[in-house]
């Protein structure tokens, strides 16, 4: 059985091969050697597989395993499980480093392959600023899930002998630091991403959303809903919508909390899928044109641990809307606790009542939307209003 049998979620996923060699399984689930990446990696794959096969548990090289899911989780696709010393440096907790995860740590091991890729590459180490710390490429060895219950952290299963499993390398791991900067390495890393994660688009159920200059596109919204959220854009952010995203966010933003969140606005936009705010309770009666809306006019937000993004007693109409990552709210009398994404306390905006009554600062790195409370109320009220009118609202 070939790999893309047992798992048929690697599509596009960078697989680096016993000789060297670099390629990856099409749509078709034929494997595609990449001669080019091969052959200008050929120096440190040789040192990186060499190092690897020496002493497979040294740290740095293997940062997480893939395999096919079998329980049921929310996912769909195959999970990944993220290595414990990375676990510690992507989900650190405060205070001395503790030799066993904690509860929360525990809770992260697990996520769906893309998610884990996408949070890998995607994160930045403060002391090495510009650097890329991951670059993950899937390695074979003939192993299966049984041969990894010290990263899931839990007793073995009936079925982890015949589970098959592929080890995520950290193909980075014998470059310095000031080498990670180079034009193929850029090039490698930005073919990963695109391959896999593909932000760039929206997925196929939505390739219809086409934006210009942040425009909805009325082929996909409903024309009366998208020319009154156009018209509260020009009431409510006047001028400023001229400025983009960073510049509306000036109306009604006080200028600290304006300093503190407009920093790390992602560049360029990148955009969460209009369902995904379902989960959160303002938006669970929306129609699909209102989620198009909002999702479409919301770009999505990435902070490093340790940020302080809102302060208690500021005042304006902005929310923040958590996506990923936890935060921690500490209030004036010092008492502190934490919201994570993904949870209930995680469905309403973080700490929204205003004047703010608690500062918050995030534990973790985390991804969050950053709304304005009147354009969320004109866009929720014109679906109301159509609901009313018993005019058909989703797509």
């Amino acid at each position: 059985m070939k790999l893309i049998e047992a798992i048929p979620d690697l599509v596009n996923f960078f697989i680096l091969l016993d000789n060297g060699q670099l390629g990856y399984y099409n749509a078709k689930g034929e494997f595609l050697l990449q001669k080019s990446f091969t052959e200008n990696f050929a120096d440190f794959t040789g040192e990186l597989l060499k190092r690897y096969k020496t002493d497979p548990d040294a740290s740095g090289y293997r940062i997480a395993i893939v395999y096919p899911t079998r329980e049921k989780k929310q996912w769909k696709s195959a999970s990944l499980a993220l290595e414990p010393d990375i676990m510690r440096r992507l989900y650190p907790t405060s205070g001395p480093r503790q030799e066993e995860i904690t509860s929360f740590q525990k809770r992260n091991i697990e996520k769906s392959i893309y998610q884990g890729i996408e949070l890998l590459m995607e994160y930045q180490d403060e002391s090495l600023p510009g650097n890329q710390i991951y670059c993950p490429v899937l390695y074979y060895r003939r192993k299966t899930l049984s041969d990894y219950l010290s990263v899931l952290a839990r007793e073995e299963r009936p079925d982890d002998k015949s589970t098959p499993v592929l080890e995520v390398l950290n193909f980075l791991a014998p470059v310095p630091m000031g080498k990670r900067s180079s034009e193929v390495i850029a090039r490698f890393t930005k073919a990963i991403y695109e391959g896999v994660i593909n932000k760039s688009v929206r997925k196929d159920s939505y390739d219809f959303l086409k934006h210009r200059d942040g425009s909805i596109s009325i082929d996909s919204v409903n024309k009366e809903v998208a020319d009154l959220a156009e018209q509260a854009i020009v009431t409510i952010f006047g001028e400023r919508r001229k400025e983009g995203f960073s510049g509306m966010m000036r109306t009604h933003c006080s200028p600290q909390t304006y300093e503190r969140v407009s920093r790390w606005l992602e560049e360029p936009y990148k955009y969460i899928e209009p369902d995904q705010l379902k989960f959160y309770s303002r938006f669970r009666q929306l129609g699909m044109d209102g989620l198009i809306i909002l999702s479409d006019k919301h770009p999505i937000f990435r902070a490093p641990l340790q940020t302080q993004l809102l302060a208690r007693d500021t005042s304006d109409k902005w929310n923040m809307y958590l996506i990923d990552g936890v935060v921690e709210l500490e209030a004036e009398d010092g008492e502190k606790f934490t919201v994570e994404a993904m949870t209930p306390q995680a469905t309403t905006p973080i700490a929204s009542l205003k004047p703010r009554m608690y500062t918050v600062t995030s534990v973790t790195q985390v991804k969050f939307l950053w709304m304005m409370d009147d354009f969320v109320d004109s866009v929720v009220n014109v679906d109301i209003e159509r609901k009313k009118s018993g005019l058909r609202i989703d797509l």
